[in-house]
């Protein structure tokens, strides 16, 4: 009689009974009864630094592709840049002295 007055005390304190089979999922049940603010705010804390964590990789994605498209635009800015420089340069005729723009002399 008096293990279950002491099972009915263990129950009444959210604590797990000795009647029942000591499983993991059952203790982790009671605990979770017994603690629920400290669980909820767990919780609250672990989906916070999941949805930080989450956000942060988006930014890091967004930032790369961002990146990537200025340095091909660099690129293609200093191609340009440099067609340009050697189109003007051909066309000077003391750089030149004579010759087409193509390399080509004219006879």
């Amino acid at each position: 009689m008096e293990q279950l007055a002491e099972d009915l005390d263990r129950y009444l304190a959210d604590l797990p009974v000795r009647a029942r089979p000591d499983t993991v999922g059952y203790r982790i049940r009671k605990s979770v009864r017994r603690h629920r603010t400290a669980f909820l705010a767990g919780c609250a804390f672990v989906g916070l630094v999941l949805t930080f964590a989450a956000s942060s990789l988006h930014q890091a994605s967004s930032v790369a592709r961002e990146r990537d498209r200025a340095v091909t635009a660099n690129h293609d800015s200093e191609e340009a840049s440099a067609m340009l420089v050697d189109l003007f340069r051909l066309a000077n005729p003391k750089v030149t002295a004579g010759a087409t723009p193509c390399g080509l002399t004219t006879s």
